[in-house]
């Protein structure tokens, strides 16, 4: 019976995860999905690419080399390799990965309760033994804030480091209890894997024998031994990641949208991240609104108010009491020692994510609460039972209360998984949420207008490349160094015919970054149909300040000049320099031909045509090119010879 019953509460955690997250099977791949799986060249290699997985920064197998994106590096290798081996066996298939998704979720819920149950078997008061960890981890479960890590695919990184570090935690509590050397070995195993997940596991470094210090007591001897072996992992971890990514400090971005605090005075900085903390707490307690999306700016940056000094206060109250109260109860087996090694928990874990020693590339993020969201779940799960037991002596009572909060949760968090459908879903619907961010609003631009280009409709068409331009236009109204966005909104100038605006559009992608290769290709597409000469002229001639070695610039410039302006020193200037850029074109070899002989330069003009026909013997308009300047060179035998053969070929064309 004991045994049936200890299987009850697993059942319950699998059964309602599968319920709460049920909707999200059918979801595509969205937000960063495509960097770990869909558009990831190692992981599209399956298990052939898990060598390179392991041995490269988390970013290179998307960008195809290493990328200084955010300070720090990222090294995950575990969550992509296990996209790796669902890619070599389903290939490009979301519900498999949404699906395993579900299950480690469901996982991590069991994982909750049973090392609570642990935690829990020797504390004083028989509701915190039975009713406490199955309640934290149907908290746990249900808690709307952690839609993001689970619907979003790539978010299998935080539960994959959550798990292994409860694992690891659980194994450590075991080990006091009954010191076998198989554990040990196991301790170190799942907290290495944890830390393969995410770097946010290295805070169990400390949490683990905190916790066994806190719950157990059991001995200098035995504390020692844990952390040891904690260390042994987490050192063999950090030298991995030292030689693949490098060290965990390095330069901090200087870009906006991967340093959020780029024009913020060290005051705004941390007035910033204290407001941030509060919002935590914030959506801890009421998770609405969600959004994937706290860039720059749908958070404005703080200054030091009566708000922000209020939360500070607020967490330094956090961490006086915990330390105080902690000192107090170590070792005394009382339901109070729970919530409140919970405040410490909270305060570690959030402190890794909190932009105070790491810049995280964003104010702050849903999923980066995941871990700390444990702490908020026990100290809720813990106010649910000491208020029903102090109370009333009805069972059903701490059952109603939980329901309280599990229903509006469970509602939220089904809601909530609709937005993660696919991109377009989560980006115009969170962009209402992030109105004031630069990334929500040319994420929905570019969702927009890559949606418009299937649409026949005109009129449907035309409403939805206005609107897609409208919410780019706030977008580089918000960050005007925004070069994603820029592009995108000289996309969709192209697309409406305004090629003009087009062009400006990119030209200020080159004010950012002059190398943009998929905008120097936009660039020439948009000028071969752009018919306002003296513009076109200048626009090119902007280009070339900003790279003078573009062949394709210099060959329109020479051809621009020549044929539409007749100032035949640029031009010959212009062709002659896309010659020295590509000897192998002979349009541009017999165009700087043709420049040369209406310069009256003859012996060029011939130079350059051989040189044309050298590449293409076939083309006729050379040979009577060629003809015409003999003629005006006074050689008639030469002259009758090409225009003989260059006519012969218009008859008879052949190519190579």
């Amino acid at each position: 019976m004991k045994k049936q019953r200890s299987l009850v509460s697993p059942a319950i955690i699998i059964i309602l995860t599968a319920i709460l997250y049920g909707n999200t099977l059918n979801h595509k791949y969205a937000l960063d999905d495509s960097m770990v799986i869909n558009e990831n060249q190692f992981t599209k290699k399956g298990i052939n690419g898990i060598k390179d997985i392991f041995t490269n920064d988390s970013f290179t197998g998307f960008f195809k080399t290493g990328k200084n994106l955010v300070q720090g590096g990222r090294y995950r290798p575990l969550s992509i390799a296990t996209f790796a081996i669902e890619y070599h066996f389903f290939g490009e298939n979301p519900f498999v990965s949404h699906l395993v998704n579900i299950l480690l979720y469901a996982l991590t819920g069991i994982m909750i309760w049973s090392l609570l149950t642990i935690i829990t078997e020797d504390l004083t008061g028989q509701a915190y033994k039975v009713a406490l960890p199955l309640f934290t981890a149907l908290l746990f479960i249900f808690h709307p804030i952690h839609t993001e890590v689970v619907a979003n695919i790539k978010g299998r990184d935080e539960i994959l480091a959550l798990l292994f570090s409860l694992a690891a935690a659980g194994l450590s509590i075991k080990y006091v209890k009954q010191p076998k050397i198989y554990l040990l070995v196991l301790l170190c195993l799942c907290f290495f894997l944890a830390l393969l997940s995410k770097e946010n596991a290295i805070t169990f470094l400390v949490l683990i024998p905190v916790a066994v210090v806190f719950f157990k007591n059991p001995g200098l001897k035995k504390v020692v031994t844990v952390t040891f072996v904690l260390a042994i992992a987490a050192s063999a971890y950090l030298i991995i990641r030292m030689n693949v990514s490098g060290g965990l400090k390095s330069d901090i971005p200087g870009e906006l949208m991967n340093n959020p605090f780029l024009h913020a005075s060290p005051g705004q900085k941390y007035a910033t991240i204290i407001y941030t903390l509060g919002l935590y707490l914030k959506l801890l307690v009421f998770p609405h609104p969600l959004t994937y999306d706290y860039y720059p700016y749908h958070i404005e940056i703080q200054d030091w108010n009566l708000f922000t000094g209020i939360i500070l206060v607020i967490y330094l109250f956090l961490l006086y009491i915990s330390a105080h109260l902690a000192i107090r109860i170590i070792g005394k087996k009382t339901g109070t020692s729970l919530p409140v090694f919970a405040v410490i928990y909270y305060l570690i874990t959030l402190f890794l994510v909190s932009n105070i020693p790491f810049n995280m590339g964003t104010f702050m993020n849903e999923r980066f609460i995941y871990f700390s969201s444990l702490a908020f779940c026990i100290i809720i799960a813990w106010l649910i039972i000491a208020f029903s037991t102090k109370f009333a002596e009805k069972e059903y009572l701490k059952f109603i209360c939980l329901s309280l909060v599990l229903l509006p949760y469970g509602y939220k968090t089904i809601d909530r998984n609709r937005a993660w459908k696919d991109n377009y879903t989560l980006f115009t619907t969170d962009v209402t949420t992030s109105e004031n961010s630069a990334k929500s609003n040319c994420s929905a631009g570019g969702a927009i207008y890559e949606a418009s280009l299937s649409v026949t409709d005109p009129l449907r068409k035309e409403s939805m490349l206005n609107k897609a331009s409208a919410y780019l236009t706030k977008a580089v109204d918000i960050h005007d160094k925004y070069a994603d966005a820029w592009q995108l909104l000289g996309n969709v100038s192209y697309v409406k015919g305004n090629h003009e605006h087009a062009l400006e559009c990119y030209l200020k992608v080159f004010t950012i970054n002059p190398n943009d290769s998929v905008t120097w290709q936009n660039v020439e597409v948009v000028l071969n149909k752009y018919d306002r000469i003296d513009k076109k002229i200048l626009i090119c001639e902007r280009l070339l300040q900003i790279d003078s070695g573009r062949y394709s610039i210099n060959y329109m410039l020479g051809n621009l000049y020549g044929k539409h302006k007749n100032n035949l020193p640029a031009s010959i200037r212009h062709l002659s320099k896309a010659c020295h850029i590509n000897p192998q074109s002979f349009e541009a070899c017999k165009d700087l031909g043709v420049a040369y002989g209406l310069s009256q330069e003859y012996n060029r003009s011939v130079e350059w045509f051989s040189k044309a026909l050298m590449l293409n013997p076939y083309d006729a308009d050379i040979y009577i090119n060629m003809g015409i300047t003999y003629y005006h060179m006074g050689d008639m035998k030469k002259a009758g010879q090409c225009i003989k053969k260059g006519e012969e070929l218009k008859q008879n064309p052949k190519s190579d």
